[in-house]
């Protein structure tokens, strides 16, 4: 699969689906809908918790298949310099626990503000 198709995958789940609330979106709520992937892919949900004073939390991933049935989980003790490189960090244990189960075709959801521009502007400007 190629990058400018990922990235349009990913673009697209960016959107707020028919349906769903528009309210604004902040660290304290999560997001209004969940949806399944489309079929023949797989959707990886990735999620850190973080504990500044010990700089160490948690990294959860689930994947669910087109019809939003349990494929697999994981749970990873994770140790980081900050929220980011944890969320980082745990983005990075999905998928290699996506490529362990042989998937190759995934959507990832996180909801990392900030590795999320990191990767839109990493891709607007070929990086």
């Amino acid at each position: 699969m190629s990058i400018f198709t990922s990235m349009n995958g990913f673009l697209g789940a960016s959107r707020t689906p028919e349906g769903c609330s528009q309210r604004v979106q902040t660290a304290l709520v999560p997001p209004a809908c969940w949806f399944p992937p489309s079929p023949f892919f797989m959707k990886l949900n990735v999620d850190a918790s973080w504990v500044a004073t010990s700089k160490c939390g948690y990294a959860g991933i689930v994947v669910r298949n087109h019809e939003g049935n349990f494929v697999a989980a994981k749970r990873v003790q994770i140790c980081a310099p900050n929220v980011a490189a944890a969320e980082a960090s745990t983005i990075l244990l999905g998928c290699d626990l996506a490529s362990s189960l042989g998937l190759d075709r995934i959507i990832v959801e996180f909801d990392s503000k900030e590795n999320i521009y990191n990767l839109v502007n990493a891709s607007s400007s070929g990086s």
